[in-house]
């Protein structure tokens, strides 16, 4: 011990001013007392509240942008399926803004082809008749069960302008030889005239391209569909129209691979609209072409709908002939996908026998399991036609302007004899031309009033739960006279009155713009479906989150 330590302790009173600075502190830490055990305790709780709170808000924080990124892919999905149904139901073939054409529905005027149609509706956007250019293909809408919405499907045909460098494409495969069993021109091995050769890149490459398709969505089983077969558009330059695979000299190429005695599956080889032709020039596969969208003399034209994609081309009329197999003996399919037409019997639309029944018939009895059509299990193009998964629902409504009577509580315009007859404001006058009635509903359901309820449906073999544009000249029901289509809607039209306007239209009561002449042949009476709304939910099962997504989409054609 030092000599100033030995002063401090032996004294024990040392006046302060006395001591120096270093002995002060090395006093106080000899002296300074430690934690007590509350205070460690209090320190401890602390720190374990902090670092919980921190793990909490990292937590919050991550979930957050694992909630925010499912929503954003969510969306992005469903922008994906907005963005292809509104290019799919576009039904202006030049954008009035840009002058560019581009992509458009075939059916632009929806009004349907009533039976034996002679004269064509009034266009009431233009105040013309509706030109057959606009009333090409089909469209058409199943609703089904109005209660269920996962059994909607819409269907129809869609074209490509012939300048526009885009083209639908899909699978193809080489056709060989022609029906004399010629194996192609001395120069190559394929003749030119066939779908390998329509994308006009001159050799094999198992793509084929088209500027029309016929298009179809359905849901099943937590899976949006959209299938597109393509309509052929031959790259030869005789005969473009005729959408049969020919030689130099016209004869048919053969499909015999794909025909009774064949060995191959059509829709495993080709993602081509075809239907099953025992009558042709050669037994078996017929390919659709531009004709079969305009010409409604053609036995094989879209506008019937027996010879569409998914529907029943080869029942006795009456039974399911031109009825689209929607269901099987279990459950709702909407239409076969892709990996249940590539399976090895599946054997339409080739043949069709007692070893390959129509799949597209009512009477072939097919089961559902996990989703699936359990009889064509082994086809080996499963998901190339899958849109969107974990979808919970897909619901369509059609505008109709007699299914409410509008903020003005009055059918038609308030005060106004919207039709000419039967007085102001009477029930018939609901949906008049330019007032605020109407609403968004289901077809085929069960309102008293409606253009689209059961109760107006004109063809219940076909109907009502589905709407249709018809064809003049549809025969599917079996009886001789040509069917109605399943919904015709009519009213004053745009003139406000019946038939054509100031005159007694043929065929009715005598007297002018009375009651019977409404719907008379060339008259602006027949209402077009103008919107549709369409509404998706789809879940998202890494983040527990539901979406839904709804959109209007207009179908008025625009001039």
């Amino acid at each position: 011990m030092s000599h100033s330590d030995r002063i401090r302790f032996r004294s024990p009173i040392v006046p302060w001013r006395h001591i120096r600075s270093d002995q002060l502190r090395a006093f106080h830490a000899i002296t300074r007392p430690a934690f007590t055990l509350v205070e460690m305790l209090v320190a401890t709780g602390a720190t374990i509240a902090m670092v919980s709170l921190l793990g909490t808000i990292f937590h919050l924080s991550t979930n957050a942008v694992v909630v925010q990124r499912g929503r954003t892919e969510n969306d992005q999905r469903v922008r994906l399926v907005e963005t292809l149904l509104r290019t799919d139901l576009n039904g202006s073939p030049v954008d009035r803004t840009s002058g560019l054409t581009r992509q458009s529905r075939t059916f632009r005027v929806l009004i349907p082809y009533s039976a034996n149609e002679t004269r064509a509706p009034i266009n009431p956007a233009t105040g013309l008749p509706a030109s057959p250019d606009d009333r090409r293909g089909y469209f058409c809408l199943s609703e089904n069960n109005p209660h269920d919405d996962t059994d909607d499907v819409l269907a129809l045909t869609v074209e490509l302008p012939a300048s526009s460098a885009e083209r639908f494409c899909g699978r193809t495969a080489g056709l060989l030889p022609d029906v004399a069993g010629n194996y192609g021109p001395a120069a190559g091995n394929y003749w030119p005239n066939q779908p390998e050769f329509d994308d006009c890149l001159g050799s094999p490459n198992g793509a084929g391209s088209a500027t029309a398709a016929e298009v179809s969505y359905f849901l099943r089983h937590g899976n949006l569909y959209r299938r597109v077969m393509l309509i052929r558009t031959p790259a030869a330059p005789s005969r473009p129209d005729d959408p049969v695979p020919e030689n130099v000299a016209g004869a048919p190429l053969s499909t015999i691979a794909y025909g009774p005695s064949g060995t191959r599956n059509f829709w495993t080889d080709f993602d081509y609209s075809a239907i099953f032709d025992p009558a042709g020039v050669v037994s078996g596969v017929r390919f659709h072409g531009a004709i079969d969208l305009t010409a409604t003399i053609v036995a094989t034209t879209l506008l019937n709908p027996a010879n569409r994609w998914g529907f029943d081309s080869t029942s006795a009329p009456g039974t399911s002939l031109g009825l689209p197999r929607e269901f099987v003996n279990n459950g709702f399919i909407g239409r076969f996908t892709q990996a249940e037409t590539s399976a090895s019997n599946f054997g339409y639309p080739g043949r069709v026998d007692v070893a390959c029944p129509n799949p597209m018939a009512g009477s072939t009895a097919l089961l559902l399991s996990d989703g699936a059509v359990t009889a064509y299990s082994d086809g080996k193009r499963g998901g190339e036609d899958l849109l969107l998964s974990n979808v919970l629902s897909f619901d369509i409504k059609v505008w109709d302007p007699a299914a409410s009577l509008g903020p003005d509580g009055a059918p038609g315009r308030a005060g106004v004899d919207d039709d000419g007859v039967n007085g102001i404001d009477d029930p018939g006058e609901r949906g008049a031309w330019g007032s605020d009635d109407g609403d968004f509903v289901d077809l085929g359901n069960a309102a008293p009033y409606g253009f689209f309820c059961a109760a107006n449906c004109r063809n219940f073999y076909f109907g009502p739960n589905r709407f249709d544009t018809w064809g003049p000249n549809v025969d599917v029901d079996g009886i001789v006279l040509e069917d109605n289509p399943p919904y015709l809607p009519v009213w004053a039209g745009p003139d406000g009155r019946p038939g054509i306007a100031g005159l007694d239209d043929p065929g009715s009561a005598p007297g002018i713009d009375e009651g019977s002449e409404m719907g008379t042949p060339g008259s602006d009476d027949f209402m077009p479906l103008i919107a549709i709304k369409i509404s998706v939910r789809i879940y998202d099962a890494s983040t527990d989150q539901v979406r839904d997504a709804t959109q209007v989409y207009s179908l008025a054609a625009q001039p």
